[in-house]
């Protein structure tokens, strides 16, 4: 209480210019600390032109040119010193720009015949095509992209001309319920493809077959582990230890499972024979 009183009464005792100082030194204060929040909040990113994406109606609607052949004065692939060419993945940094306010996002994909693509360069599309994919699916408000490939070739029938336009299985993917997918040949109209259609089909077969071999490598992963796990189990004796030497090489089947059990039943016998 006596601490009160002295403190009330120093700042009875405060001339005018100290209490307007106080005042004003307060209210610097007070500005300091609106600043350094202002300045601790995340900044929304400033869209970033390229020229590869045209945008319209004040940002909310874009359309990207995704143009793969190279030959092209506005293609996308890049040729290095060594001669190696892959896809200009700058463009998806400022795609990623527009993610806060496009709510309509056409991409048009062009890819000339597959025969002017190397493996190289088909493997490093691939890549592109992937990370297209994660980077629309942090758009905020986009609702139904609209995926559009663009063949050179005559038609999808030949093993080349359908290896080069199932990549767009990868779009199989993306979180949007109601995306499309558009299908345009040489000479041709541009078709849609329809779910449950031929061509949907067979892309969704091609989709879960992937999905079945990279289930198949974690299986394979799994059993790697089991088996490290019983042949680094101690043995008793120098036999036992020799043969859980000797049986470091994991088992690369279908019948993985049953290979360890057998592992560990030869291991269990031969240190019971030590005995």
């Amino acid at each position: 209480m006596g601490k009160f009183s002295k403190d009330n009464s120093r700042a009875e005792n405060k001339t005018p210019a100290q209490k307007a100082f106080d005042a004003f030194r307060a209210d610097l204060e007070a500005q300091e600390r609106k600043s350094k929040a202002e300045a601790q909040k995340p900044k929304p990113l400033v869209p970033i032109r390229h020229d590869a994406i045209e945008v319209l109606q004040d940002g909310t609607s874009i359309k990207v040119d995704i143009n793969l052949i190279s030959s092209d004065p506005k293609s996308l692939i890049k040729t290095d010193k060594e001669k190696i060419q892959t896809v200009d993945f700058e463009v998806l940094n400022s795609l990623f720009t527009f993610h806060a306010q496009a709510q309509d996002v056409t991409m048009h994909i062009m890819l000339p015949l597959p025969k002017e693509t190397s493996f190289a360069l088909a493997q490093n599309q691939r890549r592109f095509y992937k990370s297209l994919v994660h980077c629309l699916n942090r758009f905020n408000k986009l609702k139904a992209p609209r995926i559009l490939f663009n063949l050179k070739a005559i038609n999808i029938n030949s093993e080349a001309s359908w290896i080069q336009f199932s990549d767009a299985v990868n779009f199989y993917k993306l979180k949007f319920v109601d995306w499309e997918l558009y299908l345009k040949c040489a000479g041709k109209q541009t078709e849609k493809v329809v779910i449950g259609g031929r061509i949907d089909r067979r892309l969704e077969g091609l989709r879960r077959k992937i999905m079945s071999v990279a289930g198949a490598r974690r299986g394979e992963s799994s059993a790697e582990k089991k088996v490290a796990a019983v042949v680094e189990t101690p043995a008793e004796g120098g036999n036992a230890n020799k043969k859980a030497t000797a049986m470091k090489t994991p088992p690369n089947d279908s019948n993985a499972d049953k290979k360890v059990a057998e592992l560990a039943n030869q291991l269990k016998d031969s240190r019971i024979s030590q005995k």
